[in-house]
């Protein structure tokens, strides 16, 4: 049996929203999250940050929590910061029509995601540890 899996893309303008284009800035910004081009750089960023959660996991197997380089956790801020700054343009996007989009499910799983992420990043900033804190740890998972 052949199966094909659909994923969610943006592009699709009736996910956006009956009044996208309402207000100039919302269009602006539906235009962009809707390009193919937002949606090539935001897949590449997945794997991206998917390839350095795997070398993060490696690094910690080998040599434990207080030996992985500081590139990682500025590399993993500026990938929370990335995927932050692609939800606030997909919410704006989005706007008041997000309780009927057909993205409310994927928004509120990159919700959870990147507040998560934030929280990982407070926590290891207030424990003064570049080794990470159990969150770190769950995202590897």
């Amino acid at each position: 049996d052949d199966f094909e899996v659909v994923l969610p893309t943006y592009s699709d303008r009736r996910s956006l929203g009956p009044d996208a284009d309402d207000a100039p800035s919302v269009g602006i910004i539906s235009r962009i999250v809707a390009s193919p081009h937002f949606e090539a750089l935001s897949g590449f960023m997945v794997i991206l940050n998917s390839c350095l959660i795997g070398i993060e996991a490696e690094m910690f197997a080998q040599n434990g929590p207080d030996r992985i380089p500081s590139w990682v956790q500025i590399a993993d801020n500026a990938f929370t910061i990335w995927f932050a700054v692609e939800l606030v343009f997909r919410l704006g996007a989005i706007g008041r029509h997000i309780c009927s989009s057909r993205q409310r499910g994927w928004i509120l799983f990159d919700a959870f995601l990147v507040l998560s992420a934030f929280i990982d990043l407070i926590v290891t900033s207030a424990t003064n540890s570049g080794s990470g804190s159990s969150l770190s740890t769950a995202r590897i998972i």
